[in-house]
């Protein structure tokens, strides 16, 4: 197990939010504009205030708090130079499954088609639904090392560092079983929440109030994905910079 995921540090990094004396307002406006992220330009400020924690982390090595909403300037700022690395990372996937979305729709009017089309058609899908698969299989790998990319632009405050693949793929390296155990850690705890709200959305009552739990859910999943990833890249520096003194 990495080092810096003990069970006390797991616990203090799914606690720390609830230690915070102004938390219940932070997570009240985080979870509004979680959920106004449906028009878009909010999950930006929620990106941003992720980057915001990881910063303190990766740059400032401070203790663990919830940052105060009064950036939202720079917090939409530097939400977006988190967007611009997960797009740029997620390009071969989107490629990969653009031919199978495009062709739905000539699939739901199969019938005002000529049969010659639709024979072409039929040869074509299985190909679009194997590129959709492998864009899959290549967007859960790339999103992974997408991880170790952020926490290095945060680190060196330049976007483009999270291209510089030589820079950040040695702390990555030296530390992905630690990036590992934090990707399934989140998983597996969104996996039990998700399973636990799906059945509390079989009575009335909580089946109104639930969108509401689950995005405040997510708001506090990012926090604690956002602590996991930052631990993870300051062990995968401190082991390589031990490495070094080693040689």
């Amino acid at each position: 197990m990495s080092s810096k995921f003990t069970s006390e540090n797991l616990q203090n990094i799914f606690t720390f939010p609830f230690e915070d004396e102004k938390w219940k307002s932070k997570f009240a406006v985080g979870g509004l504009i979680a959920f106004a992220s449906i028009f878009i330009i909010p999950i930006f400020l929620i990106s941003g205030y992720m980057y915001e924690i990881m910063r303190r982390i990766i740059v400032e090595k401070a203790e663990l708090s919830l940052p105060e909403w009064s950036e939202s300037g720079e917090y939409f700022k530097n939400g977006l130079k988190m967007a611009g690395v997960g797009l740029v990372y997620s390009l071969p996937t989107i490629l990969l499954m653009m031919p199978y979305f495009l062709s739905i729709p000539f699939f739901v009017f199969a019938e005002s088609v000529s049969e010659e089309f639709i024979s072409a058609f039929s040869i074509a899908m299985p190909i679009t639904m194997v590129l959709m698969l492998l864009g899959s299989l290549i967007g859960m790998i790339t999103s992974f090392f997408s991880i170790a990319a952020m926490g290095h632009m945060i680190a060196e405050d330049d976007f483009q560092a999270a291209f510089r693949i030589r820079e950040w793929w040695p702390i990555f390296s030296k530390n992905i079983g630690g990036y590992l155990l934090a990707y399934i850690i989140l998983l597996g705890v969104s996996w039990v929440v998700s399973f636990v709200l799906q059945i509390l959305m079989m009575t009335i009552i909580l089946c109104v109030v639930l969108p509401f739990i689950w995005v405040v859910f997510y708001f506090y999943l990012g926090i604690v994905s956002s602590v996991l990833f930052a631990e993870a890249y300051n062990e995968g520096v401190q082991k390589l910079a031990d490495a070094e003194t080693d040689l």
